[in-house]
């Protein structure tokens, strides 16, 4: 742990990160609608942006980000993730945009998911 680093910034807290990753997402495409040409840049933005926010935060952790955009079209998007790790150090994260209490009609969906490996 980096000297200037405290223990409160060390612990992983999910409420923060959500906040935090739902406000990334929100930057990035809130005012937009769906345009396949964009969602590439847009993807882009928001792992690089989600990202640079947990380096700074929590140094100690390495991290794998990955951004999923659809367009809301009555289908279904199914996803999978497993892990094999220590539960007590590594932590990952799942992140859906827009949230069901927002009343937001971009015609997309956004999923963010984080991957922390503690070292």
């Amino acid at each position: 742990m980096d000297e200037e680093q405290t223990v409160e910034e060390v612990v992983w807290k999910d409420e923060e990160m959500l906040k935090g990753v739902y406000d990334d997402i929100d930057r990035a495409i809130r005012d937009r609608t769906y345009d396949e040409t964009c969602t590439k840049a847009w993807s882009d933005q928001i792992c690089e942006t989600v990202m640079k926010r947990l380096k700074e935060k929590w140094r100690s952790f390495k991290f794998m980000v990955t951004c999923a955009m659809m367009q809301k079209n009555n289908s279904t998007m199914h996803a999978a993730t497993s892990c094999w790790w220590e539960p007590d150090s590594d932590k990952t994260l799942t992140c859906v945009w827009p949230r069901k209490d927002h009343r937001l009609d971009s015609g997309m969906c956004c999923v963010v998911t984080i991957f922390a490996v503690g070292f």
